[in-house]
């Protein structure tokens, strides 16, 4: 006998025509990533509860472009660093 819990499906959030460009200081092809679809898939027991656990990530269609030079340098660090105060 199967638990209530068992049907329950995840919730997800859906992005399409995803393109992620390099860092400006690594210019190759200009993007590190470029996906027909990402989805963010969480726990809709975890989202009642508003703590949002991601359960899995899913990538259609994809193309990954990981580029580091000799000098270590790599094309992938593409968040910003905060300045001042993160509140």
């Amino acid at each position: 006998m199967r638990n209530a819990g068992d049907h329950v499906r995840p919730a997800s959030v859906d992005f399409e025509n995803v393109v992620i460009h390099e860092s400006k200081e690594f210019i190759t092809t200009g993007h590190v990533l470029n996906a027909g679809k990402i989805s963010l898939l969480f726990s809709l027991k975890s989202i009642f509860n508003k703590q949002y656990q991601l359960k899995k990530i899913v990538v259609s269609n994809a193309a990954l472009n990981l580029q580091t030079d000799v000098d270590g340098n790599n094309n992938y660090e593409i968040w910003k660093q905060s300045s001042g105060n993160p509140n």
